[in-house]
């Protein structure tokens, strides 16, 4: 998303904007896009059929941003505005006002986009029927309390509703004090985080959010991590807003969105995964000199998983008994109330155990490791890396303990490094591996790089010879 013809700012050191959420105008004149890896949005004019080819960008960065008056002015160095992804647009006529989130940052950046008459006046003196340009200005910016991802106005357009990865919550933003009112906690109704202790938990991955219409008494929230939409009820008299049950759903939920048809409101959630099965064509690239090696294409793990769509009338799963039902289900589908260990049997490992070492290497299947063991649930036929190149392995699975059942958490490398440290990808990661893996664009930004820079090299000269 070019500015004016200008290169992309972080362009000089070949990393591309990648376009993540988008938000249109009520009028379908303007069209707002948030650039993730550019730190800014581009604002088109036009409307559908007429839009222009050429964007106006704003940079979000404190450094870079164009702020409203009143605003503090151009400070370079300081965090703000970047990794731009969920968006919404608010407003009336020709002013609009877009809400982005700062998934880096930890805040909602307020811009304002005024429409420019095509003789270059402002509205009102000029009216606007297909305006040829837009200005979007920073006018504020609201931090909150986790990784804000997709968004939700209500109706009156006075509270924005951001789910929020990190800290399992929903924040209600006042739009007219542009402060955080409310952090709704979405993991579980209450009832459930006392039954099961889950309250010292963390880790749902909460990405998206929706509002029941017209009578905007629900929050539906999809937690990626649980499999599950969170129902809260707003407005209570009692307990105020909280998680009253939970729905399950396909693998990693990530969008969901509702719709009025025939008087019937029915729901509509994304699941970004899917078991792959087999791979039965696939071909490693770096293998040994005695094993067939090739680059396969599409074939690949992150290309076999498919996304679903799951659909249902939201008043099929509603009612009390029905939430109560499809709560206990999420419940059993996560194990909160697994209790294979006990206490006892914990209590006789701490005794026992004086050290533990946690040997951790680059994820590779049972078989192609370990297959040649001679014992296990192993195929001598697999072991791509067997005993000759890999001694250590067998000798600490001789000497030790074989492990040849267990089923990996991740899909690849670089999700399977937070699972492995940390019991759980957040859902950043969730989003960039399989782009990064497709190689259609981003980084492994969580292994320790920033947009693939090495940022300890001062100049850029440096950087693009590191690249």
């Amino acid at each position: 998303m070019p500015n004016n013809g200008t290169a992309s700012v972080n362009a000089a050191v070949y990393v591309a904007p990648m376009a993540a959420g988008l938000a249109i105008s009520k009028d379908g004149l303007t069209l707002v896009v948030a650039n993730y890896y550019n730190d800014s949005i581009t604002v088109f004019s036009g409307g559908l059929g007429h839009w222009l080819a050429q964007g106006t960008e704003l940079d979000l960065r404190p450094g870079k941003a164009i702020p409203a008056p009143g605003m503090p002015a151009a400070m370079p160095g300081t965090p703000g505005g970047e990794y731009p992804f969920g968006v919404v647009v608010a407003g009336t006529g020709t002013n609009w006002t877009a809400y982005v989130s700062s998934l880096r940052d930890r805040e909602i950046d307020v811009v304002q986009v005024e429409s420019i008459c095509t003789d270059g006046t402002v509205p009102p003196s000029c009216t606007v029927t297909n305006p040829a340009t837009v200005a979007p200005v920073l006018t504020a910016r609201i931090p909150v309390r986790g990784q804000p991802n997709k968004m939700t106005l209500n109706q009156a357009q006075t509270l924005l509703y951001v789910a929020e990865d990190e800290s399992d919550t929903v924040d209600v933003i006042n739009l007219g004090t542009k402060t955080v009112v409310e952090s709704i906690p979405v993991i579980a109704p209450p009832s459930v985080l006392q039954s099961f202790s889950l309250t010292q938990y963390t880790g749902a991955n909460t990405n998206s959010v929706t509002l029941a219409e017209p009578l905007e008494n629900y929050l539906y929230v999809t937690n990626g991590n649980l499999n599950n939409i969170a129902v809260v009820a707003l407005g209570g008299t009692n307990s105020g807003d909280h998680v009253v049950g939970l729905i399950p759903t396909g693998w990693y939920p990530n969008s969901v969105s509702l719709s009025n048809a025939s008087g019937s409101t029915w729901a509509y959630v994304v699941n970004a995964k899917s078991p792959t099965g087999p791979n039965l064509n696939w071909c490693y690239a770096y293998g040994p000199s005695n094993y067939p090696t090739c680059t396969s294409a599409n074939e690949y793990n992150p290309q076999l998983t498919k996304a679903g769509l799951l659909s249902f009338p939201i008043a099929s799963v509603t009612t009390q008994a029905q939430l109560q039902t499809l709560t206990t289900q999420v419940a059993q589908n996560n194990r909160f109330s697994n209790t294979s260990t006990t206490g006892s049997v914990m209590a006789a490992v701490h005794e026992g155990v004086q050290h533990v070492i946690y040997i951790l290497k680059e994820n590779r299947t049972y078989d192609q490791i370990l297959g040649d063991l001679g014992r296990g649930n192993g195929d001598p036929t697999l072991a791509l890396f067997g005993q000759a190149i890999t001694p250590n392995q067998h000798n600490l699975a001789q000497n030790f303990v074989t492990l040849d059942n267990f089923r990996a958490s991740s899909e690849v490398s670089n999700d399977g490094w937070p699972w492995s440290t940390s019991a759980r990808a957040p859902d950043v990661v969730e989003h960039q591996y399989p782009i990064f893996y497709s190689q259609r664009g981003v980084s492994l930004d969580t292994e320790g790089l920033n947009r693939s820079v090495n940022v300890a090299l001062p100049t850029v000269a440096q950087r693009q010879a590191s690249d």
